[in-house]
């Protein structure tokens, strides 16, 4: 696979858990609009990883990849 195709992947992971993300919460079910709320940030973040640097630390940490990104954001 190709890293457009990763790219691409993942940010099309990310929508499908953000969408459901926003009917738990419509639906008041908080914990798993939380869940996959957090699911579609961590997917978005490694897609925008792959696509500046080829590829992503495997950690579920939203902080840690968040922080890479910004290291890689301030190479540039």
């Amino acid at each position: 696979m190709t890293a457009d195709e990763e790219y691409k992947l993942f940010v099309e992971k990310s929508k499908r858990f953000f969408e459901d993300a926003v009917n738990n919460y419509e639906k008041q079910y908080y914990d798993l609009s939380m869940f996959s709320l957090h699911q579609s940030l961590e997917l978005f973040s490694r897609a925008l990883l792959i696509k500046n640097a080829g590829d992503f630390p495997h950690s579920h940490n939203i902080r840690n990849l968040m922080e890479t990104l910004s290291e890689i954001k301030n190479d540039e």
